[in-house]
């Protein structure tokens, strides 16, 4: 089947697409270029599907099957990615603003230079991802697992990461400023390249607890 018969079923919605994966599973799967705005996507099979530079701005793809999906430079600016399977997905360079990807499973992931600007990233699942040189400024990344993420020289400007764990992680060369809420992070054990401010901050706070207690027990 063609790249414009492929992009045609899928066009006549997830229940006709599905069933038609279902038939054939072995079916190489290029959408490439696709334009889908704000259309409804959700539970859709798109497990290794080739989507390199598709439009889905605002797309609904919640609980969408993208494992080892290539979403290369795609723009999926706005669109609704809660609890979607990404596992191993390759989304480099892609245009993830605003994006909801609550408790998204991105295991493996490669998000390398991706923008994920004011994205909310909460509760997802980031096991040793690759966020590389990614824009996360003003994301919501509350309770998000990053353990042995490798986030080099990624922008968390004005990123919330309360009650992250960044067990393992790789935090050399991060960006962030005043507004980067980092102080309630679940752990960073054993995290490499983590900033001295923060360091320094962290044993402040340990000192000033410390005190804190002597004085109450005195």
């Amino acid at each position: 089947m063609s790249n414009q018969e492929q992009i045609a079923l899928l066009k006549q919605g997830v229940e006709v697409w599905n069933e038609w994966r279902k038939n054939n599973l072995n079916a190489p799967i290029n959408l490439s270029g696709i334009r889908l705005i704000e259309a409804d996507l959700s539970e859709a099979n798109l497990h290794k599907a080739i989507l390199i530079g598709a439009n889905l701005m605002d797309t609904n793809l919640s609980g969408a099957n993208l494992c080892e999906t290539n979403f290369w430079k795609a723009n999926l600016r706005g669109a609704i990615l809660s609890r979607a399977e990404l596992k191993e997905a390759h989304l480099i360079e892609s245009d993830l603003r605003g994006a909801n990807l609550w408790k998204a499973n991105l295991y493996k992931a490669n998000l390398y230079k991706a923008d994920l600007r004011a994205a909310s990233l909460c509760k997802a699942y980031l096991y040793q991802a690759d966020l590389s040189e990614a824009n996360l400024s003003c994301s919501a990344l509350c309770e998000v697992y990053l353990c042995e993420a490798d986030l080099y020289e990624a922008d968390l400007c004005g990123a919330d990461l309360e009650g992250a764990n960044c067990e393992g992680a790789d935090l050399l060369n991060i960006h962030f400023d005043a507004h980067t809420h980092w102080s309630s992070m679940s752990s960073w054990k054993d995290a490499k390249g983590i900033p001295q401010e923060w360091r320094y901050e962290a044993d402040q706070g340990d000192e000033l607890s410390q005190i804190s207690k002597v004085n109450a027990i005195g």
